[in-house]
């Protein structure tokens, strides 16, 4: 680096064009300027120098300018004392705006006695550095926006007597520090997250400009560092539930399956500083969900499905894309309706002695539970009424226990009247009839007419049914078929499989699972048995009993055998008479006192053949075609039970 500078052009006839340089430097500018001189020399001790002309170029950047430009004709210099002078110049370099670093270079042509610009030279400088505006070394970034974190910015002048403006900013947000020295120590308030709605980290710009007393030096220098919103800034709100208890006492204090509900209320939900809400949720773990953007929320559950600890969750978003969470839970107890477990009525004398053929009352006895509600839930009611089936109207209700046998309608009950008995409990929530006029799948507990050629008795609890011919179902015919008409079954007896009565079907499938049927009837014998499922079996195949004596046929449902069969050698029967050479080539002959040989005149009525013998490696006439491998048949519709 240098603040002058010297070169020269070829030497002709010991003579040549020299220029010189010298320069000032601008701090404030950022500039040098240069003065320079053109002149021509020599080494010999006689002669002048003729010119006609000569000519001097600065390079800046890449950019040339010229400088010099003589055209004198014809000119005469005497040079022999030292050279002469013949032309001065100018130039301004500025210097690089951040490093004040700057370089140039020179070129000159000159014409040496009457040559025309025979002489040529150059040469490159680099200024002295000037001294530039101070660049902030940052530290403490990414710096926490909760007013107690600071970010420091380290100066290091050209000229410990330069000052410093430092600018701190954040979008719209800016702090001026003045005549600083070395060293600038910002903290940014809290505030300044509202710069940041939706993101935690931002990108904030230091700007330091630098001065020597009020002349700024060079361009204010930036650096940049990172602002955080704190981990602690996120969403808030207030979350309540609320039991609703409908038909609950309150007293209860507790929530019931199915009978009580439940409200859920966000309030008050706030972003975290400076932002805004995105979303909020409140779902629970039965699946119900809300949501919305607003600042308050709600989910109405009206009636809880579920029993047992049930958990409940809300989930606040603000822009920034943090998110709070709350969460609880709620005990459910269980409840169903009240559930009749057993019920009977029969035909009694009115001290409640069973008389199927002669009471003229009716004994009943019941069984319930019900869901206990933590001790809460008790029956309201419980009743068994009567009414001969063709009446209108029930008989009065009466009060019944459960478990405990007692006698209605003492005394009203002819020998051949028909009655109806029904039960109703009732507890907190509902009443339950049972069995109940108009209940899918139920109908009505009957007392039957003491003469009856023919009763059925139904056992409620388990669905099972008893019949009896010339005699009164009772409880002890459930499951079975009895007879008190002679010659249609014998003492005891009882059918275990299906019974049709004109036609209908009284129960009982003939085939188990896993028994075939078949038939020429394609419809699926699931028609014919509701309640059960069969499928199709073995289609294509034939049946064979099992042989645990042979692999093939050792288990149960293997499959083999083939439709055709390519047949191999090993598997031809033997010709009777005849022996065959097995080849393709040569003499093929008869052996064993032949008759005919080929290629030999016919003889002895066998035939033969020149050239082309029908015979192809033994076999007259071969095909190679499978043979036919199935038995006579004839083909029906086969079902397997499957369940």
């Amino acid at each position: 680096m240098a603040l002058s500078g010297r070169f020269q052009t070829a030497t002709i006839n010991n003579r040549w064009m020299w220029v010189s340089w010298s320069a000032t430097q601008s701090i404030e500018g950022n500039y040098s300027d240069i003065t320079g001189a053109v002149g021509y020399d020599t080494s010999a001790t006689s002669g002048y120098v003729t010119c006609h002309g000569g000519q001097v170029w600065a390079t800046i950047n890449g950019v040339e300018t010229q400088l010099v430009n003589i055209s004198t004709s014809s000119q005469e210099w005497d040079v022999r004392s030292g050279g002469v002078q013949i032309a001065t110049f100018t130039l301004r370099v500025y210097h690089d705006n951040s490093s004040g670093a700057a370089t140039f270079s020179m070129r000159a042509l000159g014409s040496i006695y009457s040559y025309s610009w025979n002489s040529s030279g150059s040469a490159s400088f680099t200024l002295n550095t000037i001294p530039r505006a101070t660049r902030p070394i940052l530290s403490g970034s990414p710096t926490i926006l909760d007013g107690s974190h600071s970010v420091t910015a380290a100066l290091t002048p050209a000229n410990q007597t330069w000052r410093h403006r430092v600018e701190w900013r954040l979008g719209t947000r800016q702090v001026t520090q003045d005549n600083i020295s070395t060293s600038a120590v910002f903290t940014p308030p809290a505030e300044w997250i509202a710069e940041m709605p939706a993101t935690t980290t931002a990108t904030a710009t230091c700007t330091v400009t630098t001065f020597n007393g009020t002349t700024q030096i060079g361009s204010p220098q930036v650096a940049n560092w990172i602002a955080q919103v704190p981990n602690d800034i996120r969403p808030s709100a207030t979350l309540t539930v609320t039991r609703i208890d409908n038909a609950v006492p309150a007293a209860w204090n507790t929530y019931v399956q199915a009978q009580s509900g439940a409200q859920l209320d966000l309030t008050d939900i706030t972003p975290g500083e400076g932002a805004k809400i995105a979303s909020w949720t409140i779902s629970t773990q039965s699946a119900f969900v809300a949501s919305g953007t607003g600042t308050s929320g709600q989910l109405i559950i009206e009636r809880v499905p579920a029993a047992g600890t049930r958990s409940y969750e809300a989930v606040i978003t603000d822009t920034r894309g943090r998110s709070t969470t709350y969460t609880g839970t709620i005990y459910i107890e269980p409840w169903a309706p009240p559930q009749l477990i057993a019920a009977s009525a029969v035909r009694a004398d009115a001290d409640g002695t069973p008389n199927p053929a002669s009471g003229d009352s009716i004994l009943t006895q019941v069984s319930w539970i019900i869901s206990t509600v933590a001790g809460n839930n008790t029956v309201q009611s419980a009743v068994v009424r009567a009414a001969e089936t063709t009446a209108t109207n029930w008989n009065p209700d009466d009060p019944v226990s459960s478990n405990t046998p007692l006698v209605i309608a003492a005394g009203l009950v002819g020998l051949s009247d028909e009655w109806s008995v029904q039960w109703a409990v009732t507890d907190q929530f509902s009443t339950i009839l049972w069995p109940g006029p108009g209940t899918p799948g139920q109908v009505t507990q009957r007392i039957p007419t003491a003469r009856m050629p023919f009763s059925v008795y139904r056992d409620n609890a388990s669905g099972q049914m008893g019949i009896v011919l010339g005699d009164i179902a009772t409880p002890a015919d459930a499951g079975s078929v009895r007879s008190q008409l002679p010659h249609i079954f014998a003492a005891g007896a009882e059918v275990n499989g299906e019974l049709r009565i004109k036609g209908a079907v009284i129960g009982w499938c003939p085939y188990r699972v896993g028994d075939i049927l078949e038939s020429t009837n394609s419809l699926n014998p699931s028609t014919s048995w509701p309640g059960t499922t069969w499928e199709t079996y073995g289609a294509g195949r034939v049946l064979v009993g099992i042989d645990t004596a042979q692999t093939e046929f050792n288990t149960i449902g293997k499959t083999g055998g083939a439709k055709t069969h390519q047949l191999t050698r090993n598997e031809l029967p033997k010709q009777g008479g005849l022996n065959m050479i097995w080849g393709n080539s040569g003499n093929i002959k008869f052996t064993g006192n032949p008759q005919a040989q080929v290629g030999a005149a016919a003889g002895n009525g066998l035939t033969t053949h020149q050239g082309n013998p029908e015979f192809d490696h033994g076999f007259i006439n071969p095909t190679d075609r499978p043979h036919n491998n199935i038995q006579p048949y004839i083909v029906v519709y086969r079902w397997r039970r499957t369940s």
